[in-house]
């Protein structure tokens, strides 16, 4: 689905997985960028 929503180059995307990395973390922040 993904593939056949987007037309020519995909944009970026990532998994992630239920549960906390620290477990006295209260949340944990995800980012990607792209330059150029």
């Amino acid at each position: 689905m993904y593939a056949e929503y987007f037309a020519g180059e995909k944009p970026a995307r990532y998994c992630i997985q239920c549960g906390l990395v620290k477990p006295e973390a209260l949340i944990e922040i995800a980012s990607i960028a792209h330059i150029g």
